[in-house]
């Protein structure tokens, strides 16, 4: 494969105008013409001009985001639709050490997470705001978001969902939310089982999740269709 020539070559992205700039990079993330990257002294670095002008940053080859208050990046998560484009990232408020994800960009299904404001379910944030919880306590230490359908595990190892369910891709059997579910819902039914989840995946259509049963043994549960048999369970 040709280095350094563009288009479908396999180049050196030019991050830092001078070596006494670098940073080291400890995150990285890829949406639907964007990209993001987290560096260790906390910054969050982005390219992608349309997102850009999406979340009101001005755009230049590598352009590092503002961020809310005094907080620090930690890591980042992107969404891979074409039709909504959602980046959420983990801050770390300096004062306190608290660790918080917020969330940017544009979700007609709720999949910022951020539920409403003056009675408006929040389609857009131009700023990264804090997701609604239910409580201040609860801290997401992974999330996967492909398209529309977003999932989360909190650092009890429960599983969270929000934005688009039409599949069941989200576990949750309730189907009726045609417009999204706009705020982060604990699974319940799921959670109850009393298993620990610890890896997360979500695509398409299905999801997957990588749990610790209640005997400490690895068990990979699907969710969703089952179209093409990749939830490994027999067709309907």
């Amino acid at each position: 494969m040709p280095e350094d020539q563009g288009k479908g070559s396999f180049t050196q992205l030019k991050i830092w105008p001078e070596k006494e700039q670098e940073e080291k990079i400890v995150d990285i993330a890829a949406g639907y013409m964007f990209t993001f990257f987290v560096t260790d002294k906390g910054k969050l670095y982005a390219r992608g001009e349309d997102f850009l002008t999406t979340i009101k940053q001005p755009s230049k080859d590598t352009t590092e985001v503002t961020l809310p208050g005094d907080m620090l990046a930690r890591r980042v998560w992107c969404t891979k639709a074409d039709y909504h484009r959602v980046v959420f990232v983990e801050l770390e408020d300096t004062a306190t050490g608290k660790k918080d994800i917020y969330a940017a960009g544009n979700s007609e299904y709720g999949c910022l997470g951020l539920h409403e404001k003056d009675g408006q379910k929040i389609k857009e944030s131009q700023t990264f705001a804090k997701l609604e919880l239910d409580s201040q306590d609860t801290h997401f230490v992974d999330i996967a978001c492909y398209r529309n359908g977003i999932l989360a595990v909190d650092e009890r190892g429960k599983l969270w969902g929000w934005g688009k369910n039409e599949n069941y891709q989200l576990g949750i059997p309730d189907n009726t939310h045609s417009e999204g579910i706009f705020k982060p819902t604990e699974l319940g039914a799921i959670n109850a089982l009393g298993m620990k989840a610890k890896k997360i995946a979500t695509c398409w259509n299905h999801s997957l999740v990588l749990f610790d049963d209640t005997n400490g043994k690895e068990v990979l549960y699907s969710l969703g269709v089952n179209n093409s048999k990749y939830l490994g369970v027999p067709d309907d």
